[in-house]
């Protein structure tokens, strides 16, 4: 009995459009743009009208193909786009925070400049206040100082009037400084103010318990001095005190430093 050759060849699908398709070429596959969903949608949707209108019918098979398909496109498009919104949101927000920081950092630069330049301008003016008070300090000095010692002045003349006023003893002090400043204890001739010639007695017996005898002691009204002035003549000399001389006296001491009475309108 003859055994059958079975012959084994290559099978090959017709082509749909009825070429043959070449074995040994080969060809490109290109993806349909995504953007293009909408118009596949719509050759779909004529596909489905012109078998309606010839009275044909598409196999499901075509149509299960189609939708999946189509479902593809769009969960592919559907990732892009939440894709795209993701990254957007993140430019979008990368762009904010940056927008953010330079307008905080031009803000800071510029209120650094301005602080700078009213800085600049306070310290011109302190720099010119000062130059204006070194260049007249020396004046300014002078006349203060003036003007303090003239109020020293009268003060000690307010004090001399107080002590002329409440010191019951005053004639007593200032009789004792006149017989010192003498030097010598006998032969006076002593002239005070009417005012106070009676009160001489009492005054020299208080006088002679501290400082010793007085001799040969007399006492002449003088209705030319002031109250409690006092004219002391010696044998060495003459000496004589009053409020009226003991206020020139430190006119004239004060004199010597500078402080006239012509150059106040009110010496009280």
């Amino acid at each position: 009995m003859e055994k059958k050759q079975i012959e084994v060849r290559d099978f090959v699908f017709d082509s749909l459009s009825g070429q043959q398709p070449d074995s040994d070429k080969i060809e490109s596959v290109a993806f349909t743009p995504l953007n293009l969903v909408e118009k596949r949608d719509q050759e779909l949707k004529f596909e489905a009208e012109l078998a309606d209108s010839k009275g044909f019918k598409i196999l499901e098979l075509a149509q299960e193909q189609n939708e999946r398909k189509n479902q593809r496109e769009r969960e592919q498009e559907d990732k892009i786009q939440i894709e795209i919104q993701s990254r957007l949101k993140l430019l979008e927000k990368e762009t904010f925070e940056k927008a953010h920081e330079e307008g905080i950092q031009a803000g800071k630069d510029e209120i650094t400049a301005k602080l700078k330049i009213d800085s600049e301008a306070q310290v011109s003016v302190l720099t010119t206040l000062l130059e204006d008070l070194m260049a007249s300090k020396e004046v300014l000095f002078e006349e203060q100082k003036i003007q303090l010692l003239f109020m020293v002045k009268n003060l000690v003349k307010w004090v001399i009037m107080r002590e002329l006023k409440d010191d019951g003893n005053y004639l007593e002090s200032l009789l004792e400084k006149l017989i010192l400043e003498l030097q010598t204890q006998t032969n006076f001739n002593i002239q005070v103010n009417k005012n106070d010639f009676e009160k001489m007695p009492e005054v020299l017996e208080s006088l002679q318990k501290k400082i010793g005898e007085l001799k040969n002691v007399r006492f002449v009204v003088d209705y030319d001095l002031p109250e409690k002035g006092i004219v002391v003549d010696s044998d060495n000399g003459m000496i004589k005190c009053s409020q009226t001389e003991q206020f020139h006296a430190l006119d004239k001491l004060f004199e010597k430093i500078g402080v006239f009475n012509k150059d106040f309108i009110d010496e009280n």
